[in-house]
């Protein structure tokens, strides 16, 4: 029986198109509301690029479903910056 394609070889895909620049890649990011350079270096957006294979392309289409969710990227509220901000200020005891 042949083996079909294996989850290291879809990953591994996944970061050749991101190291070629691929235009796939472009896709994934438009999709999550991205831009490319800044999240090419993410463990979530080479899952996400590996999961847009396996919906989007015949070869690894037997591998749709076995990436496990990948962890969308959320929009950071002002309020949280400013929180984060002062709680490092008050970790290094600086007074805002």
């Amino acid at each position: 029986m042949a083996k079909g394609p294996s989850i290291e070889a879809l990953m591994a895909r996944a970061q050749k198109a991101i190291d070629e620049d691929d235009t796939l890649i472009y896709d994934v990011a438009g999709e999550t509301g991205q831009i490319v350079g800044n999240v090419k270096h993410m463990s979530w957006f080479k899952r996400a690029v590996a999961e847009w294979l396996t919906e989007n392309t015949e070869q690894w289409a037997s591998l749709h479903g076995s990436i496990g969710r990948t962890a969308e990227p959320r929009s950071v509220t002002a309020e949280e910056i400013i929180g984060a901000a002062h709680a490092r200020g008050r970790r290094r005891g600086r007074a805002w």
